[in-house]
């Protein structure tokens, strides 16, 4: 029994040494895709993506089985969830954020809590385009954290208030939390433990810009007239390029004006008959 329980303090303490020993690069925020951030397997990469591409799909019954594949996969692959949170396309980043709530991802606090600030603008409601992702993330928080701190919707430029309050819970509670994703195993027994669990976890808060998605009305006017660029947008999907085909194309004269066939055959007819009268 003493023997056991001397190698069992030999252990903590070798713990403790080498957890002191990190340099100072271990006592760096932990970022998403960054230095320390968790390898996933080949293999289970070759499983996930597909599935995670799929929850970008416009059919909301492949979305279904793809948060299943990806719910079945587990915690493997999380760390591929969590980059989907920052992925172009806003249906998988919405998604993302619901899966982590669904798998009650502890470990994910602090992602959720910096690709909500990272989604705002400084001052205002959320955009338009990332309305269903902020209440993804505010859905997905309230269910990890157990506090909801208001109901403001995201089209509300009080849903600003919801994202201070997060930050505020995250920073309070910040050393009690779970080990978050990629944070090494550290003693408690170090002296510096809760320096350290503060700088890991540290929040990195960073706003982003993600791309717009073209409206209808830009797609079918071939521009976007409300950005500052001007670029052109042309239609992605195959039923969207089917559906500008079938709008017919009419002619126009030498002036530029549209006219109809049975226009073009009436004036043609009066023509005629004008030279007929002009031969009698």
């Amino acid at each position: 029994m003493r023997y056991a329980i001397l190698l069992l303090l030999a252990f903590v303490a070798a713990g403790a040494l080498h957890a002191a020993d990190a340099g100072p690069e271990a006592l760096a925020p932990i970022r998403v895709g960054g230095p320390s951030w968790p390898k996933v397997e080949a293999s289970a990469q070759a499983q996930a993506r597909p599935w995670i591409a799929r929850l970008g799909s416009t059919d909301p019954g492949l979305r279904a089985e793809a948060r299943a594949k990806l719910l079945m996969l587990g915690k493997t692959v999380r760390p591929l969830v969590v980059e989907g949170l920052y992925h172009d396309n806003a249906l998988v980043r919405t998604e993302c954020a619901v899966l982590l709530g669904d798998e009650r991802a502890q470990d994910a606090l602090k992602f959720l809590v910096e690709a909500f600030y990272a989604a705002m603008p400084e001052r205002g409601e959320a955009p338009t385009y990332q309305r269903t992702f902020v209440r993804a993330l505010v859905g997905a928080l309230e269910r990890l954290s157990g506090r909801s701190f208001s109901v403001v919707e995201a089209r509300s430029p009080l849903i600003q208030g919801t994202l201070r309050d997060y930050i505020g819970w995250y920073n309070e509670h910040i050393e009690r939390l779970p080990a978050q994703m990629g944070e090494p195993d550290l003693s408690p027994l170090d002296p510096r433990y809760f320096e350290k669990v503060q700088a890991l976890r540290a929040l990195v808060l960073e706003k982003r810009a993600w791309p717009r998605p073209p409206l209808s009305v830009d797609m079918a006017v071939g521009r976007e007239s409300t950005g500052p660029s001007g670029e052109a947008w042309t239609p992605v999907r195959p039923a969207d390029r089917a559906y500008l085909e079938t709008i017919p194309t009419l002619p126009r004269d030498e002036e530029g004006g549209f006219f109809r066939p049975e226009d073009k055959r009436w004036a043609e007819e009066l023509l005629r008959q004008g030279r007929a009268e002009g031969a009698k």
